[in-house]
């Protein structure tokens, strides 16, 4: 056995959290759900919040990654570097392959070479049709997933005790800015956005869950998860869309919703599910490829009944995600994480942290993680 990096500090295995996982597979297949729907009269709105729980978690995963060891700033990039642009770039480029051979499969504006090379370098800016989205449409929350990564890493700079005091400042400083400014340039709205606080909320629920300072209490556990799922309810029912407030109306919800399920685990009353713990393995892939499966759909089912239709969309999102995990993601991610030392460059210093965003293991984050 080869010795550790000098300077490097033990390996470390996180414990799963089973409750996040569950909680990404029911984020990912609502925004699965939202996407089937948009064409549709029944359209399903609050499932778009499924990207708002996934902040919340990437928050939080971060966090607790660092406070296991994880801690050098450049280990941190690399490695959700390696975890969200391969995988992302190939999603990317399958799209402009599809665009370019069946045009109007997608449904999406046109875009130019300079546009495909803004979305792998992940710099928003406004489609064709004056949105900002990327090459690969539900790509936009993944210049908000690295943002916030290179934010955490600066913040790893700073002493362990004061980390956090800095990184909230910061994104109150980002916040406050865009509050004031209100910018209306792609990159400077996605920098200063409201949508931030969801990854700060994260990241102190981490806070608390790695310092033992969350209550492990079913009872109040139970009541926050259903406090969130009945404002999504709420919401739905009342036809709440996407907005500027989206941080109060879904953030919050979602932030309940994470509580109150980590307060569940806490307590011990969550148990391991192999089929939803699977799909929330795959839930990255099934976030970046589902767009395909959703246009294949309509091809498909194109005059069957819409619940038919979705619940089959669904399910081979679901199955086609965790096929991607297994053959494409997984592989490929560790791949590229290996890249430092078959390039015999010098290896980014802290530990491989496997295990508990988007993304969310290293990858238990936001879509991404």
């Amino acid at each position: 056995m080869s010795a550790a990096p000098e300077g490097a500090q033990p390996q470390r295995r996180l414990p799963e959290i089973v409750s996040v996982q569950y909680l990404r597979a029911a984020a990912a297949l609502a925004v699965v759900v939202f996407h089937s729907l948009e064409a549709t009269p029944a359209k399903f709105p609050v499932g778009a919040a499924g990207v708002d729980v996934f902040f919340v978690i990437s928050g939080f995963i971060m966090w607790t990654l660092t406070e296991s060891g994880e801690s050098s700033p450049t280990s941190f990039i690399w490695r959700r570097l390696a975890r969200v642009a391969p995988p992302y770039w190939v999603a990317t480029l399958l799209v402009v392959a599809v665009a370019t051979l069946r045009p109007h499969f997608l449904w999406m504006p046109g875009f130019s070479p300079a546009d495909i090379v803004r979305s792998l370098l992940f710099i928003p800016f406004q489609d064709a049709w004056g949105k900002p989205s990327p090459v690969l449409i539900q790509g936009w929350t993944l210049d908000y997933e690295m943002f916030f990564y290179a934010l955490f890493a600066a913040s790893l700079i700073a002493p362990r005790r004061r980390r956090l005091v800095i990184f909230s400042g910061l994104i109150a400083l980002l916040i406050t800015a865009g509050l004031l400014a209100k910018p209306s340039g792609p990159a400077a709205a996605v920098y200063t956005s409201l949508m931030l606080a969801e990854f700060l909320a994260g990241v102190w629920l981490g806070r608390l869950w790695t310092a033992g300072s969350l209550p492990r209490s079913a009872p109040l556990g139970l009541a926050l998860a259903l406090l969130g799922l009945a404002a999504f309810a709420l919401e739905q029912v009342l036809g709440v869309g996407e907005g500027p407030l989206r941080t109060l109306y879904w953030g919050l919800p979602a932030l309940a919703l994470v509580s109150g399920a980590l307060m569940l685990e806490g307590a011990g009353f969550v148990r391991l599910w192999r089929v939803p713990k699977a799909v929330g393995d795959g839930s990255y892939s099934i976030y970046l490829f589902h767009v395909f499966v959703v246009a294949l759909g309509y091809r498909v089912l194109p005059e069957g009944p819409t619940a038919l239709r979705v619940a089959a969309t669904v399910i081979a999102s679901a199955a086609a995600g965790w096929l991607l995990y297994i053959f494409l993601e997984r592989p490929l991610t560790a791949a590229v994480r290996r890249l430092p030392g078959r390039l015999k460059l010098p290896p980014p210093q802290g530990p491989a942290v496997v295990g508990a965003p988007h993304q969310a293991a290293g990858r238990r984050a936001g879509p991404a993680g």
